[in-house]
């Protein structure tokens, strides 16, 4: 898992690279379990770039969601 600031319109943000692989890292982080944008990045069947961006209310539920489907995913950025 990997954190940076960001500046997004004017305000500064912290981002996380989380490798899906990694995901189980989010019962350890209560940063991680409130509101979120977020951006799912992945490859489809033909390798090519997909992503999925997203807001949610608690970005631990509702990347468990993501990850219970067959989607290709391979990184969340929060």
């Amino acid at each position: 898992i990997g954190s940076l600031f960001v500046f997004i319109s004017n305000k500064i943000c912290q981002m996380f690279i989380i490798p899906r692989s990694n995901l189980s890292i989010l019962n350890e982080r209560t940063d991680l379990q409130t509101p979120a944008f977020y951006i799912l990045l992945g490859e489809d069947d033909m390798t090519k770039p997909k992503a999925y961006i997203g807001e949610t209310e608690n970005f631990k539920e509702r990347a468990k969601d993501h990850d219970s489907s067959p989607a290709a995913q391979q990184y969340s950025a929060a």
